[in-house]
């Protein structure tokens, strides 16, 4: 598994990642692009580990394997995407059994992708410089709400870039990861009506004022011209 282009090689990953980059480079996020023609992704991630890590923790439940949490992570640190293939690989296997007519191999490609933009997701947040604006002095992800940002903008950000592509089964697969990860990974349900440019322009002013907290953000975004849509979630 050392070699990432066969399992990135897919339509899926390397056409989501790069529209979703796109936008990221339009509000002057300081993204590289790759000169060499020969690559398969338009422009430069951090460092991916494969992992093959399968190990639960001692009080796990049978629900934590599905936990959205436990396929991936990003090292703000080390600027580092760590994948749990194997782990990825028994989910998906688990979501095939509630579609015989699924194709394994497909469903992890697309559990993969969404695992990816995710973590990608967290690497923009936290550590892609953009012009005017700058990094967050540190990382917080103590609190609840702490927790909230973070993993809520990752989760928008995801949502919004499989449901541009209208990839309904990519948003059921999503839609059923979140069912059994923690509260803070469906809370992005509270901006899924506004589009991914506006919540690009209010992380630019969140890191400015150093904003980490869900609920400050949300205020922050309510303030700022009713650029936020009020929904059925009451912000």
């Amino acid at each position: 598994m050392n070699n990432l282009k066969p399992i990135f090689q897919e339509y899926y990953i390397k056409n989501l990642i790069d529209l979703l980059l796109d936008k990221f480079k339009n509000a002057k996020f300081q993204l590289n692009e790759i000169s060499n023609n020969k690559e398969f992704h338009k422009y430069s991630w951090p460092n991916i580990i494969l992992s093959d890590e399968i190990t639960l923790t001692n009080n796990s439940d049978e629900t934590e394997k599905w936990n959205i949490d436990k396929l991936g992570k990003y090292n703000n640190k080390r600027r580092e995407i760590t994948l749990y293939i194997q782990k990825i690989i028994n989910v998906s296997t688990a979501y095939q059994l509630t579609d015989i007519n699924l194709n394994l191999n497909k469903v992890i490609t697309e559990i993969t992708t969404i695992v990816l933009l995710h973590e990608i997701t967290h690497w923009i947040v936290t550590s892609v410089e953009v012009e005017n604006s700058n990094l967050y002095n540190k990382h917080k992800y103590r609190s609840y709400q702490q927790k909230c940002f973070h993993e809520g903008l990752a989760q928008f950000f995801t949502f919004k870039s499989l449901q541009s592509e209208l990839l309904s089964i990519d948003v059921n697969i999503f839609h059923w990861l979140n069912i059994n990860s923690p509260t803070q990974y469906s809370i992005y349900a509270q901006l899924k009506d506004n589009e991914i440019s506006t919540i690009i322009r209010m992380l630019i002013v969140a890191r400015k004022k150093d904003i980490q907290e869900w609920d400050k953000f949300k205020e922050l975004a309510t303030l700022s011209r009713g650029t936020i849509k009020t929904g059925i979630y009451g912000i």
